[in-house]
């Protein structure tokens, strides 16, 4: 008897993932590799990723489908269904870079997106966010893997700016210890997702960015 083998054309089932009801104080934690990952986000769409995340269990153990009302995520958010539907699609297409190591030990560089996909289903209401595969280790198996992370609240990543939401973030894994390391400015505007040509000049970057987070 052969074991059977999916075709490259026949649907293989994902779970749902189990989840908990949306609200702003829900706790999320954030491994270091996606704080310091290196990506751009407007502040809607990096809301929504908070969100989606903050309703995962915490004792996860598969990468599925996360199922969650479009209605109570735009009311949440303050963001109605037609942007959100842009938001979401312009999710699915942005990408993110990370140094991590691979199972061997052995450095990797990864370049994914945030999202494989967001269905929804208009007649129940819902919407159906995939996360990048490759995004497992670093959403639901880091505390297995013991990689250091930091504990959010919903509302703490749901206002302000974009770039000061990602300075926060990384502000916050060094709380513990009192003090942050030091980064250079170029490092710090990769992180952030600002290319040479945004703020080119230091005392626009300080001002827009720096000062405005402060």
């Amino acid at each position: 008897m052969t074991e059977h083998t999916p075709e490259a054309n026949e649907l293989v089932a994902v779970p749902q993932m189990k989840t908990r009801d949306l609200t702003m104080y829900n706790t999320l934690r954030k491994s270091k590799t996606m704080i310091e990952a290196q990506y751009s986000l407007t502040l809607p769409e990096q809301k929504i990723i908070a969100a989606i995340l903050s309703v995962i269990d915490d004792h996860a153990s598969e990468l599925g489908y996360i199922e969650m009302e479009t209605k109570d995520l735009c009311e949440k958010l303050h963001i109605n269904l037609r942007e959100l539907k842009e938001f979401t699609y312009n999710i699915v297409q942005r990408g993110l870079k990370f140094q991590t190591t691979d199972e061997d030990g052995s450095c990797k560089y990864v370049q994914t997106t945030w999202l494989s996909s967001a269905s929804y289903l208009p007649s129940k209401g819902i919407v159906r966010f995939r996360f990048s595969e490759e995004l497992k280790p670093y959403i639901i198996d880091f505390q297995k893997r013991k990689e250091p992370y930091a504990k959010f609240e919903t509302r703490e990543l749901a206002t302000s700016t974009c770039y000061a939401i990602r300075i926060y973030e990384l502000a916050k894994q060094y709380l513990k210890r009192g003090k942050t390391t030091k980064i250079k400015i170029e490092t710090l505007r990769n992180t952030l997702g600002s290319d040479a040509n945004q703020y080119a000049q230091f005392n626009h970057f300080r001002t827009r960015v720096l000062d405005s987070a402060v």
